[in-house]
């Protein structure tokens, strides 16, 4: 059996006993894995690096694994027979939270209100909650901000954090988020907003803190000390191009409500065509932006954080895009 423990700052899990050395070793192996298309690296050609990345960390017989791959231990222990314990992951995860009870609450608190959220995006603030060391991955103007009013509503509601902090790239978005938690029900809650940007004064006795990148990094570190829980907007730029369902290509900032555009299955990989909905408005040209170029002379530019589908079906991030990498491009 192998036996991990929690740290203390809740990154790591901490491997306490490992009587089979086997047992320790096939949790390396497993956890060490090539980089995409490892094959063209520079370091790789020259047959300096192999490719692989460990993600355990080892010192002599001190071992440990990041947090946020205890699933992924649990698995290896399915996959070879390997029992596993992990002491403090209970302090982590929601275990009693079961989706039905999670949706229960939701119907509940927007039983009046006009718009109501969509399964997925209860099943995806659900998980959120559920397993804090997690991703999911959502359209874009698929509801992010109203999943994140969910997360923030329930642990309020339920007293499990005391601030949430959302960071929004520009003031216009601040503007429009706090609008948009008040149009969710935000006075069911009796918390106030506080808005970062644009010299705004403080508030006091504020829950929900909504501001700008350029204004939150000016605050002393005590500022967030309160904080439990912090969501980070992401955005195109609006001069960014959209297919839309006839071939044509239409700028972002001049697609209306009942446009029709071209997406794709991620589950099916084919093309379908989608209504425009919902549109985020007043997006600001003079925020900092990537400006990526394939090699086809396509220009696309979006925010570092904003992640893009590889042909491969996995999401990256603009800012960590290397000049191998390959977009998928419907």
């Amino acid at each position: 059996m192998l036996k991990f423990q929690v740290s203390e700052d809740q990154q790591w899990m901490v491997l306490i006993e490992s009587p089979d050395e086997i047992e320790k070793k096939q949790i390396e192996i497993s956890l060490t894995k090539k980089i995409h298309n490892f094959y063209f690296h520079p370091l790789v050609k020259k047959k300096i690096w192999d490719g692989n990345v460990c993600f355990v960390e080892k010192k002599g017989p001190f071992m440990k694994v990041p947090i946020g791959l205890w699933r992924e231990v649990m698995q290896i222990g399915e996959d070879y027979a390997i029992k596993i314990e992990i002491e403090g992951l209970d302090s982590l995860i929601l275990k009693d939270l079961t989706l039905e009870e999670f949706t229960d609450w939701v119907n509940e608190f927007f039983d009046d209100a006009e718009m109501k959220p969509r399964d997925y995006q209860i099943e995806t603030a659900w998980k959120l909650i559920k397993y804090r060391y997690s991703v999911s991955e959502v359209a874009t103007s698929s509801g992010k901000t109203l999943i994140s009013f969910m997360i923030f509503a329930y642990l309020k509601s339920k007293g499990l954090i005391r601030k949430f902090m959302m960071i929004a790239p520009n003031n216009n978005l601040v503007i429009q988020g706090t609008e948009d938690f008040d149009d969710y029900g935000l006075d069911k809650l009796g918390v106030k907003i506080q808005q970062i940007g644009g010299g705004n004064k403080l508030r006091e006795g504020c829950d929900l803190i909504i501001g700008t990148y350029q204004s939150l990094v000016k605050k002393d570190p005590e500022f967030f000390s309160e904080i439990d829980a912090v969501f980070v907007d992401e955005c195109l730029h609006p001069d960014s191009s959209v297919r839309m369902a006839d071939g044509s290509k239409k700028k972002i900032s001049d697609v209306e409500i009942g446009d029709i555009v071209l997406t794709v299955n991620e589950n099916t990989n084919e093309i379908e065509t989608k209504e425009v909905d919902y549109i985020y408005k007043n997006l600001s040209k003079g925020q900092q932006m990537y400006e990526i170029e394939t090699e086809c002379g396509k220009i696309l530019k979006v925010t570092g954080n904003h992640k893009l589908r590889l042909k491969n079906g996995l999401w990256k991030k603009a800012e960590d895009l290397i000049l191998s990498d390959e977009l998928f491009d419907i």
